[in-house]
Protein backbone atom coordinates (compact mmCIF):
# COMPACT_ATOMS: atom_id res chain seq x y z
CA UNK A 1 0.00 0.00 0.00
CA UNK A 2 2.66 2.24 0.87
CA UNK A 3 4.93 1.79 -1.85
CA UNK A 4 1.41 2.34 -4.41
CA UNK A 5 1.07 5.62 -2.70
CA UNK A 6 4.22 6.77 -3.14
CA UNK A 7 4.77 5.67 -6.90
CA UNK A 8 1.52 7.36 -7.41
CA UNK A 9 2.53 10.45 -5.04
CA UNK A 10 5.91 10.35 -7.59
CA UNK A 11 3.87 9.97 -10.79
CA UNK A 12 1.12 12.94 -9.73
CA UNK A 13 3.65 15.26 -9.05
CA UNK A 14 5.95 14.55 -12.05
CA UNK A 15 2.43 15.37 -13.82
CA UNK A 16 2.08 18.42 -12.05
CA UNK A 17 5.18 20.07 -12.64
CA UNK A 18 4.92 19.30 -16.42
CA UNK A 19 1.45 21.14 -16.56
CA UNK A 20 3.24 24.16 -14.58
CA UNK A 21 5.54 24.78 -16.60
CA UNK A 22 3.05 24.25 -19.37
CA UNK A 23 0.82 26.33 -17.78
CA UNK A 24 3.54 29.22 -17.52
CA UNK A 25 4.86 28.92 -21.52
CA UNK A 26 1.08 29.38 -22.40
CA UNK A 27 0.69 32.59 -20.18
CA UNK A 28 3.42 33.57 -21.60
CA UNK A 29 3.17 33.64 -24.75
CA UNK A 30 -0.45 34.63 -24.85
CA UNK A 31 0.54 37.79 -22.78
CA UNK A 32 3.21 38.19 -25.60
CA UNK A 33 0.72 37.72 -28.35
CA UNK A 34 -1.48 40.22 -26.66
CA UNK A 35 0.69 42.85 -25.79
CA UNK A 36 2.14 42.53 -29.42
CA UNK A 37 -1.92 42.64 -30.94
CA UNK A 38 -1.65 46.26 -28.90
CA UNK A 39 1.18 47.69 -29.88
CA UNK A 40 0.33 46.91 -33.48
CA UNK A 41 -2.80 48.27 -33.34
CA UNK A 42 -0.91 51.21 -31.64
CA UNK A 43 1.70 51.59 -34.04
CA UNK A 44 -0.40 51.98 -36.95
CA UNK A 45 -3.20 54.62 -35.50
CA UNK A 46 0.21 56.85 -34.88
CA UNK A 47 1.41 56.68 -38.22
CA UNK A 48 -1.58 57.33 -39.77
CA UNK A 49 -2.12 60.50 -37.37
CA UNK A 50 -0.34 62.98 -39.70
CA UNK A 51 2.41 64.94 -38.21
CA UNK A 52 1.01 68.87 -39.51
CA UNK A 53 -2.30 68.05 -38.09
CA UNK A 54 -4.03 70.71 -36.22
CA UNK A 55 -3.93 71.07 -32.11
CA UNK A 56 -7.66 69.72 -32.10
CA UNK A 57 -9.32 66.96 -29.82
CA UNK A 58 -9.44 63.78 -32.87
CA UNK A 59 -13.41 62.85 -33.32
CA UNK A 60 -14.15 59.82 -31.58
CA UNK A 61 -14.06 56.84 -33.96
CA UNK A 62 -17.24 54.97 -35.52
CA UNK A 63 -16.84 52.55 -32.74
CA UNK A 64 -16.82 54.90 -30.35
CA UNK A 65 -20.17 56.43 -31.16
CA UNK A 66 -23.03 56.29 -28.87
CA UNK A 67 -22.79 54.47 -25.58
CA UNK A 68 -19.96 52.26 -27.41
CA UNK A 69 -16.51 52.20 -25.88
CA UNK A 70 -13.44 53.72 -28.08
CA UNK A 71 -10.20 50.98 -27.21
CA UNK A 72 -7.90 53.39 -26.69
CA UNK A 73 -6.55 57.01 -25.78
CA UNK A 74 -5.18 59.84 -27.97
CA UNK A 75 -3.12 62.68 -26.15
CA UNK A 76 -0.76 65.19 -27.60
CA UNK A 77 1.35 66.44 -25.47
CA UNK A 78 3.93 69.66 -25.37
CA UNK A 79 7.56 69.01 -24.16
CA UNK A 80 7.00 69.93 -20.27
CA UNK A 81 4.72 66.68 -20.38
CA UNK A 82 1.02 69.37 -20.46
CA UNK A 83 -1.51 67.05 -22.34
CA UNK A 84 -2.68 69.60 -24.65
CA UNK A 85 -5.78 67.58 -26.07
CA UNK A 86 -7.25 64.72 -24.33
CA UNK A 87 -8.68 62.19 -26.42
CA UNK A 88 -9.52 59.37 -23.35
CA UNK A 89 -10.31 56.00 -23.86
CA UNK A 90 -13.90 54.57 -23.14
CA UNK A 91 -17.36 56.00 -24.21
CA UNK A 92 -18.08 60.09 -24.44
CA UNK A 93 -20.44 59.81 -21.05
CA UNK A 94 -17.73 57.25 -19.27
CA UNK A 95 -14.35 58.40 -20.30
CA UNK A 96 -11.53 56.59 -18.39
CA UNK A 97 -8.80 58.12 -16.65
CA UNK A 98 -5.93 59.60 -18.61
CA UNK A 99 -2.83 58.09 -17.82
CA UNK A 100 -0.26 59.83 -15.98
CA UNK A 101 2.85 60.56 -18.51
CA UNK A 102 6.19 61.91 -16.65
CA UNK A 103 8.14 65.19 -18.79
CA UNK A 104 11.64 62.70 -18.75
CA UNK A 105 9.24 60.44 -20.98
CA UNK A 106 8.36 63.06 -23.09
CA UNK A 107 11.70 64.22 -23.22
CA UNK A 108 12.88 61.00 -24.48
CA UNK A 109 10.51 59.99 -26.91
CA UNK A 110 10.80 63.89 -28.80
CA UNK A 111 15.00 63.12 -28.88
CA UNK A 112 13.98 59.82 -30.27
CA UNK A 113 14.37 58.89 -34.12
CA UNK A 114 11.45 59.20 -36.08
CA UNK A 115 8.34 57.62 -35.90
CA UNK A 116 6.71 55.42 -32.91
CA UNK A 117 8.70 54.41 -29.81
CA UNK A 118 9.26 51.81 -27.57
CA UNK A 119 5.73 50.75 -26.03
CA UNK A 120 6.13 51.14 -22.08
CA UNK A 121 3.45 50.88 -18.81
CA UNK A 122 2.13 53.63 -17.07
CA UNK A 123 -0.67 53.98 -14.83
CA UNK A 124 -3.36 56.62 -14.28
CA UNK A 125 -4.11 59.28 -12.03
CA UNK A 126 -6.44 57.02 -9.59
CA UNK A 127 -3.73 54.08 -9.67
CA UNK A 128 -6.54 51.38 -10.51
CA UNK A 129 -6.27 51.72 -14.39
CA UNK A 130 -2.98 50.27 -16.17
CA UNK A 131 -2.15 51.87 -19.22
CA UNK A 132 0.26 50.64 -22.50
CA UNK A 133 1.88 53.76 -24.04
CA UNK A 134 3.22 54.45 -27.67
CA UNK A 135 4.09 58.29 -28.56
CA UNK A 136 5.61 59.91 -31.94
CA UNK A 137 6.97 63.28 -32.27
CA UNK A 138 4.89 66.14 -34.27
CA UNK A 139 6.20 68.52 -36.79
CA UNK A 140 5.34 71.37 -34.10
CA UNK A 141 7.36 69.90 -31.44
CA UNK A 142 4.97 68.31 -29.38
CA UNK A 143 4.24 64.68 -28.88
CA UNK A 144 0.95 62.43 -30.20
CA UNK A 145 0.65 59.47 -27.95
CA UNK A 146 -1.72 56.42 -27.99
CA UNK A 147 -2.65 55.09 -24.23
CA UNK A 148 -4.28 51.41 -24.56
CA UNK A 149 -6.24 49.80 -21.29
CA UNK A 150 -4.53 46.70 -20.17
CA UNK A 151 -8.24 45.75 -18.51
CA UNK A 152 -9.02 43.64 -21.10
CA UNK A 153 -5.16 42.21 -21.56
CA UNK A 154 -4.89 41.85 -17.37
CA UNK A 155 -9.07 39.76 -17.83
CA UNK A 156 -7.62 37.50 -20.48
CA UNK A 157 -4.54 36.59 -18.38
CA UNK A 158 -6.59 35.97 -15.57
CA UNK A 159 -9.58 33.88 -17.32
CA UNK A 160 -6.39 31.53 -18.83
CA UNK A 161 -4.78 31.33 -15.68
CA UNK A 162 -7.84 30.25 -13.96
CA UNK A 163 -9.10 28.19 -17.34
CA UNK A 164 -5.23 26.52 -17.09
CA UNK A 165 -5.44 26.09 -13.17
CA UNK A 166 -8.83 24.19 -13.39
CA UNK A 167 -8.20 21.76 -16.19
CA UNK A 168 -4.36 20.93 -14.63
CA UNK A 169 -6.68 20.24 -11.92
CA UNK A 170 -8.80 17.81 -13.11
CA UNK A 171 -6.01 16.30 -15.10
CA UNK A 172 -4.36 15.94 -12.03
CA UNK A 173 -7.51 14.29 -10.20
CA UNK A 174 -7.46 11.63 -12.83
CA UNK A 175 -4.00 11.31 -13.05
CA UNK A 176 -3.87 10.47 -9.35
CA UNK A 177 -6.98 8.07 -9.84
CA UNK A 178 -5.61 6.24 -12.87
CA UNK A 179 -2.02 5.89 -11.61
CA UNK A 180 -3.36 4.55 -8.34
CA UNK A 181 -5.04 2.07 -9.98
CA UNK A 182 -2.78 1.03 -12.65
CA UNK A 183 -0.31 0.52 -9.66
CA UNK A 184 -2.42 -1.64 -8.02
CA UNK A 185 -3.00 -3.92 -11.00
CA UNK A 186 0.67 -4.21 -11.93
CA UNK A 187 1.97 -4.61 -8.35
CA UNK A 188 -0.53 -6.42 -7.06
CA UNK A 189 2.20 -9.71 -8.30
CA UNK A 190 4.45 -7.31 -5.53
CA UNK A 191 1.94 -8.08 -2.89
CA UNK A 192 1.75 -11.82 -3.32
CA UNK A 193 5.12 -11.97 -3.53
CA UNK A 194 5.38 -10.26 -0.14
CA UNK A 195 2.73 -12.14 1.27
CA UNK A 196 5.16 -14.93 0.40
CA UNK A 197 8.17 -14.05 1.86
CA UNK A 198 6.24 -13.24 5.37
CA UNK A 199 5.16 -17.02 5.20
CA UNK A 200 9.02 -18.28 4.14
CA UNK A 201 10.25 -15.99 7.23
CA UNK A 202 8.11 -17.80 9.42
CA UNK A 203 9.10 -21.34 8.14
CA UNK A 204 6.69 -22.04 5.57
CA UNK A 205 8.40 -23.63 2.48
CA UNK A 206 5.58 -25.58 1.28
CA UNK A 207 5.00 -22.90 -1.37
CA UNK A 208 6.68 -20.55 -3.56
CA UNK A 209 5.50 -16.76 -4.49
CA UNK A 210 4.63 -17.84 -7.92
CA UNK A 211 3.85 -14.54 -9.27
CA UNK A 212 3.44 -13.87 -12.84
CA UNK A 213 2.82 -10.73 -14.36
CA UNK A 214 3.17 -9.15 -17.83
CA UNK A 215 5.69 -7.02 -16.49
CA UNK A 216 9.28 -8.97 -17.64
CA UNK A 217 11.08 -7.13 -14.50
CA UNK A 218 8.36 -8.08 -11.88
CA UNK A 219 8.32 -11.44 -13.98
CA UNK A 220 11.85 -11.93 -13.97
CA UNK A 221 12.03 -11.35 -9.92
CA UNK A 222 8.91 -13.57 -9.45
CA UNK A 223 10.95 -16.40 -11.47
CA UNK A 224 14.16 -15.51 -9.30
CA UNK A 225 12.31 -15.69 -5.60
CA UNK A 226 10.58 -19.10 -7.16
CA UNK A 227 14.04 -20.35 -7.61
CA UNK A 228 15.42 -19.73 -4.75
CA UNK A 229 12.41 -20.92 -2.34
CA UNK A 230 12.91 -23.99 -4.15
CA UNK A 231 16.59 -24.02 -3.54
CA UNK A 232 16.00 -23.10 0.22
CA UNK A 233 13.34 -25.84 0.00
CA UNK A 234 15.98 -28.74 -0.96
CA UNK A 235 18.55 -27.34 1.37
CA UNK A 236 15.56 -27.69 4.11
CA UNK A 237 14.96 -31.18 2.72
CA UNK A 238 18.71 -31.98 2.76
CA UNK A 239 19.50 -30.61 6.58
CA UNK A 240 16.45 -32.72 7.49
CA UNK A 241 17.41 -35.98 5.29
CA UNK A 242 20.51 -35.34 6.75
CA UNK A 243 19.39 -35.29 10.36
CA UNK A 244 17.28 -37.94 9.85
CA UNK A 245 20.31 -40.56 8.55
CA UNK A 246 22.17 -39.19 11.90
CA UNK A 247 19.49 -40.24 14.16
CA UNK A 248 18.97 -44.07 12.20
CA UNK A 249 22.75 -44.31 12.38
CA UNK A 250 23.23 -43.05 16.29
CA UNK A 251 20.09 -45.71 16.76
CA UNK A 252 22.06 -48.26 14.35
CA UNK A 253 24.97 -47.64 16.78
CA UNK A 254 23.35 -48.30 19.68
CA UNK A 255 21.88 -51.19 18.54
CA UNK A 256 25.04 -52.10 17.09
CA UNK A 257 26.92 -51.83 20.47
CA UNK A 258 24.12 -53.32 22.15
CA UNK A 259 23.58 -56.44 19.82
CA UNK A 260 27.56 -56.99 20.07
CA UNK A 261 27.78 -56.91 23.57
CA UNK A 262 25.10 -59.91 24.12
CA UNK A 263 27.04 -61.84 21.25
CA UNK A 264 30.39 -61.44 22.80
CA UNK A 265 28.80 -62.23 26.35
CA UNK A 266 28.47 -65.63 25.46
CA UNK A 267 31.75 -67.11 24.42
CA UNK A 268 33.81 -64.80 26.71
CA UNK A 269 31.37 -66.21 29.71
CA UNK A 270 32.10 -69.56 28.58
CA UNK A 271 36.05 -68.99 28.53
CA UNK A 272 35.76 -67.32 32.09
CA UNK A 273 33.45 -70.23 33.49
CA UNK A 274 36.09 -72.87 32.17
CA UNK A 275 39.12 -70.99 33.58
CA UNK A 276 37.41 -70.70 37.25
CA UNK A 277 36.53 -74.55 37.07
CA UNK A 278 40.48 -74.79 35.92
CA UNK A 279 41.42 -71.96 39.01
CA UNK A 280 39.64 -73.97 41.59
CA UNK A 281 40.80 -77.50 40.56
CA UNK A 282 38.05 -79.14 39.01
CA UNK A 283 40.01 -80.02 36.39
CA UNK A 284 42.47 -82.54 37.72
CA UNK A 285 42.79 -84.92 35.22
CA UNK A 286 43.87 -84.93 32.11
CA UNK A 287 41.23 -86.03 29.88
CA UNK A 288 38.42 -83.18 32.04
CA UNK A 289 41.34 -80.21 30.94
CA UNK A 290 41.77 -81.33 27.14
CA UNK A 291 37.94 -80.90 26.59
CA UNK A 292 38.46 -77.64 28.84
CA UNK A 293 41.03 -76.70 26.44
CA UNK A 294 39.21 -77.85 23.53
CA UNK A 295 36.12 -75.37 24.87
CA UNK A 296 38.41 -72.66 25.31
CA UNK A 297 39.99 -73.18 21.66
CA UNK A 298 35.99 -73.18 20.46
CA UNK A 299 34.81 -69.96 22.04
CA UNK A 300 37.71 -68.38 21.39
CA UNK A 301 37.80 -69.19 17.49
CA UNK A 302 34.26 -68.04 17.31
CA UNK A 303 34.51 -64.92 19.21
CA UNK A 304 37.74 -63.86 16.82
CA UNK A 305 35.23 -64.68 14.01
CA UNK A 306 32.60 -62.13 15.23
CA UNK A 307 35.20 -59.60 15.93
CA UNK A 308 36.38 -60.18 12.35
CA UNK A 309 32.90 -59.62 11.10
CA UNK A 310 32.32 -56.56 13.14
CA UNK A 311 35.38 -54.57 11.81
CA UNK A 312 34.17 -55.35 8.66
CA UNK A 313 31.22 -53.76 9.25
CA UNK A 314 32.81 -51.17 11.08
CA UNK A 315 34.79 -50.77 7.69
CA UNK A 316 31.44 -50.24 5.65
CA UNK A 317 29.94 -48.04 8.29
CA UNK A 318 33.03 -45.46 7.92
CA UNK A 319 32.38 -45.80 3.81
CA UNK A 320 36.05 -46.46 3.42
CA UNK A 321 36.91 -46.03 -0.14
CA UNK A 322 37.67 -49.92 -1.30
CA UNK A 323 40.48 -51.24 -3.95
CA UNK A 324 39.10 -50.67 -7.21
CA UNK A 325 40.51 -52.95 -9.84
CA UNK A 326 38.62 -55.16 -12.45
CA UNK A 327 36.88 -58.06 -10.84
CA UNK A 328 36.07 -61.27 -12.73
CA UNK A 329 32.92 -62.42 -11.08
CA UNK A 330 32.30 -65.68 -12.45
CA UNK A 331 36.03 -66.58 -11.18
CA UNK A 332 35.40 -65.93 -7.55
CA UNK A 333 32.40 -67.58 -7.88
CA UNK A 334 33.69 -70.71 -9.20
CA UNK A 335 36.64 -70.90 -6.71
CA UNK A 336 33.92 -69.89 -3.78
CA UNK A 337 31.94 -73.10 -4.70
CA UNK A 338 35.20 -75.32 -5.28
CA UNK A 339 36.04 -73.87 -1.42
CA UNK A 340 32.62 -75.01 -0.31
CA UNK A 341 32.54 -78.29 -1.81
CA UNK A 342 35.77 -78.92 -0.21
CA UNK A 343 34.59 -78.13 3.27
CA UNK A 344 31.38 -80.18 2.97
CA UNK A 345 32.04 -82.61 0.24
CA UNK A 346 28.37 -84.61 0.97
CA UNK A 347 26.53 -81.64 -0.67
CA UNK A 348 25.96 -80.78 -3.93
CA UNK A 349 26.79 -77.41 -4.60
CA UNK A 350 26.72 -76.49 -8.35
CA UNK A 351 27.85 -73.19 -10.40
CA UNK A 352 26.85 -72.06 -14.06
CA UNK A 353 27.85 -69.34 -15.55
CA UNK A 354 25.64 -67.69 -18.69
CA UNK A 355 28.01 -65.51 -20.15
CA UNK A 356 26.13 -62.92 -22.71
CA UNK A 357 29.02 -60.94 -23.27
CA UNK A 358 29.37 -57.15 -25.33
CA UNK A 359 31.31 -57.55 -28.65
CA UNK A 360 35.29 -58.38 -28.04
CA UNK A 361 34.79 -58.83 -24.10
CA UNK A 362 36.14 -62.14 -22.66
CA UNK A 363 34.59 -62.55 -19.39
CA UNK A 364 31.58 -60.36 -17.04
CA UNK A 365 33.73 -57.85 -14.95
CA UNK A 366 33.03 -55.09 -12.39
CA UNK A 367 35.60 -52.61 -10.96
CA UNK A 368 35.95 -53.36 -7.41
CA UNK A 369 37.43 -55.15 -4.30
CA UNK A 370 37.99 -59.00 -5.33
CA UNK A 371 38.51 -59.96 -1.73
CA UNK A 372 34.97 -57.71 -0.17
CA UNK A 373 33.21 -59.72 -3.30
CA UNK A 374 34.70 -63.31 -2.47
CA UNK A 375 33.53 -62.76 1.10
CA UNK A 376 29.78 -61.48 -0.22
CA UNK A 377 29.73 -65.14 -2.19
CA UNK A 378 31.51 -67.05 0.51
CA UNK A 379 28.65 -65.66 2.82
CA UNK A 380 25.47 -66.06 1.25
CA UNK A 381 26.87 -69.72 0.03
CA UNK A 382 27.89 -70.18 3.89
CA UNK A 383 24.14 -69.00 4.85
CA UNK A 384 22.54 -71.31 2.87
CA UNK A 385 24.69 -74.42 4.17
CA UNK A 386 24.17 -73.31 7.72
CA UNK A 387 20.45 -73.15 7.20
CA UNK A 388 18.54 -75.76 5.29
CA UNK A 389 19.24 -79.94 5.82
CA UNK A 390 22.41 -81.74 5.24
CA UNK A 391 22.14 -82.47 1.41
CA UNK A 392 20.36 -79.98 -0.13
CA UNK A 393 21.67 -78.60 -3.17
CA UNK A 394 23.08 -75.26 -3.62
CA UNK A 395 23.11 -73.43 -7.11
CA UNK A 396 25.26 -70.37 -7.63
CA UNK A 397 24.75 -68.69 -11.23
CA UNK A 398 26.56 -65.85 -12.55
CA UNK A 399 24.76 -64.20 -15.73
CA UNK A 400 25.89 -61.04 -17.72
CA UNK A 401 23.77 -58.44 -18.93
CA UNK A 402 24.07 -55.26 -20.67
CA UNK A 403 23.31 -52.96 -18.01
CA UNK A 404 25.33 -55.52 -15.40
CA UNK A 405 26.09 -58.66 -13.58
CA UNK A 406 23.20 -61.39 -11.60
CA UNK A 407 24.81 -63.13 -8.93
CA UNK A 408 21.71 -65.89 -7.52
CA UNK A 409 22.13 -68.32 -4.70
CA UNK A 410 19.88 -70.87 -4.18
CA UNK A 411 19.22 -73.31 -2.36
CA UNK A 412 16.13 -75.83 -2.41
CA UNK A 413 15.56 -76.15 1.40
CA UNK A 414 12.83 -74.88 3.20
CA UNK A 415 13.52 -71.15 2.11
CA UNK A 416 12.63 -68.02 3.85
CA UNK A 417 9.42 -67.57 6.47
CA UNK A 418 6.42 -64.78 5.70
CA UNK A 419 7.50 -61.62 6.88
CA UNK A 420 11.50 -62.73 7.00
CA UNK A 421 12.68 -60.78 3.84
CA UNK A 422 12.69 -57.44 5.25
CA UNK A 423 14.88 -58.24 8.29
CA UNK A 424 17.36 -61.06 6.41
CA UNK A 425 19.86 -58.06 6.08
CA UNK A 426 19.43 -56.75 9.30
CA UNK A 427 22.32 -57.50 11.90
CA UNK A 428 22.27 -60.11 13.92
CA UNK A 429 19.28 -61.25 12.69
CA UNK A 430 19.18 -65.27 12.52
CA UNK A 431 15.86 -66.48 10.88
CA UNK A 432 14.45 -70.20 11.18
CA UNK A 433 14.57 -71.87 7.70
CA UNK A 434 14.70 -75.44 8.80
CA UNK A 435 10.62 -76.11 10.50
CA UNK A 436 10.96 -79.91 10.54
CA UNK A 437 13.69 -80.65 12.21
CA UNK A 438 17.20 -79.31 13.79
CA UNK A 439 20.00 -77.88 11.12
CA UNK A 440 23.32 -79.56 10.57
CA UNK A 441 25.73 -76.89 12.09
CA UNK A 442 25.41 -74.59 14.86
CA UNK A 443 23.93 -71.04 13.50
CA UNK A 444 26.56 -68.25 13.07
CA UNK A 445 26.83 -64.35 14.71
CA UNK A 446 23.93 -63.73 12.24
CA UNK A 447 26.10 -60.72 10.36
CA UNK A 448 26.89 -62.73 7.22
CA UNK A 449 24.27 -61.56 5.42
CA UNK A 450 24.25 -57.78 6.44
CA UNK A 451 28.01 -58.06 5.65
CA UNK A 452 27.17 -59.31 2.23
CA UNK A 453 24.68 -55.76 1.79
CA UNK A 454 27.14 -53.67 3.17
CA UNK A 455 30.12 -54.72 0.58
CA UNK A 456 27.46 -54.46 -2.60
CA UNK A 457 26.18 -51.26 -1.77
CA UNK A 458 30.05 -50.00 -1.62
CA UNK A 459 30.33 -51.49 -4.81
CA UNK A 460 26.99 -49.35 -6.45
CA UNK A 461 25.09 -52.71 -6.07
CA UNK A 462 22.05 -54.07 -4.96
CA UNK A 463 21.22 -57.42 -3.42
CA UNK A 464 17.31 -58.77 -2.54
CA UNK A 465 16.20 -62.40 -1.00
CA UNK A 466 12.82 -64.18 -1.84
CA UNK A 467 11.79 -67.75 -1.93
CA UNK A 468 11.67 -70.06 -5.06
CA UNK A 469 8.48 -70.86 -6.77
CA UNK A 470 9.81 -74.54 -6.49
CA UNK A 471 10.59 -74.13 -2.94
CA UNK A 472 14.06 -72.56 -1.42
CA UNK A 473 15.35 -69.42 -0.51
CA UNK A 474 17.12 -67.31 -3.60
CA UNK A 475 19.80 -64.21 -2.86
CA UNK A 476 20.15 -62.35 -5.74
CA UNK A 477 23.06 -59.70 -6.30
CA UNK A 478 23.48 -57.05 -8.92
CA UNK A 479 26.36 -55.14 -9.62
CA UNK A 480 27.10 -52.68 -12.23
CA UNK A 481 29.43 -53.57 -15.28
CA UNK A 482 33.13 -52.36 -15.11
CA UNK A 483 33.12 -49.12 -17.82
Amino acid sequence: MKLRVALAFRLVATVALALVILAVFVTRQTRADLLSQVDDRMRGALTSQGREQPLTPPPPPASAAGGESRASAHLVIDPRGTVLVPGPSGTQTSPDPLPVISAEWVQRELTGAVGPGRARFVKAASGETRYRIMAVARADGNLDVEATPMTFVDKSISDLIRTLTLGSSVVLIGAALTSFAVLRRSLKPLGAMAHAAGRIADGDVSLGPGASSPHAELQELGTALDVMVSRLRASIDERSAALVAKDDVEQRLRRFVSDASHELQTPITSIRGWAELYRQGGLSDSSALSKAMLRVETESARMGRLVDDLLVLARSDEQRQSRRQPVDVALICSDAVTDAGAIEPGRVISFRGERILPAGATSPKVAGDADALRQVIDNLVTNARLHTPAGTPIDVAVRNHSSGIEITVTDHGPGFEAGQFEHVFDRFWRGGRNPDGPLPHPRGSGLGLAIARAVVDAHGGTITAHNATLGGAVVTVRLPLMA
